[in-house]
């Protein structure tokens, strides 16, 4: 059951990659609101378990970081931090390139929307810009939030009993 889970994870992480590779050619995620919708739903399927199985280490607040990464590689809470840290960066640089707006098309003209009032008309070409880096920010927090379960599900943890004595 495990393997399964993280090979699920897994495939969520590839996923979440050709979504972020995508974001070079001009689309959007009106254009893949499916993937969307499957991705996000999929990070809650398998995070959701992995709560459930560690809540008396998240009660005592053990679980994160020492607890998880007890019986990984030692490159796996590194590479978990380094990914969670590209997807906040991910995120400000989509403020900072918005100036903390929506990228949208609206009357037929492409906008900086904040809250439903236009800020700025922007180009086609910038348009696509920036809803390219706004699918990105979407995707590296995938990567992020899929290698997560997928790493903890792969390497086999000790039971619950072994974890208290």
């Amino acid at each position: 059951m495990r393997k399964s889970l993280a090979v699920f994870a897994g495939v969520g992480v590839v996923a979440a990659i050709v979504v972020y590779v995508t974001t070079f050619f001009r689309i959007t995620m009106e254009q893949r609101f499916a993937w969307f919708a499957v991705l996000h739903v999929g990070v809650f399927a398998l995070i959701g378990p992995m709560f459930f199985v560690e809540s008396s280490a998240l009660r005592a607040r053990t679980f994160f970081w020492r607890d998880f990464g007890k019986t990984m590689p030692r490159w796996a809470v590194p590479g978990i931090k380094l990914l969670g840290a590209l997807a906040i960066a991910h995120f400000v640089l989509f403020l900072v390139l918005t100036r903390a707006t929506s990228p949208q098309l609206k009357n037929g003209n492409y906008v900086l929307d904040s809250h439903g009032k236009t800020v700025r008309i922007i180009s086609e070409p910038e348009y696509y810009r920036l809803k390219g880096w706004e699918l990105r920010m979407f995707a590296a927090y995938w990567i992020f939030f899929y290698s997560v379960p997928a790493l903890y599900w792969w390497f086999p943890r000790r039971s619950t009993t072994e974890r208290t004595n």
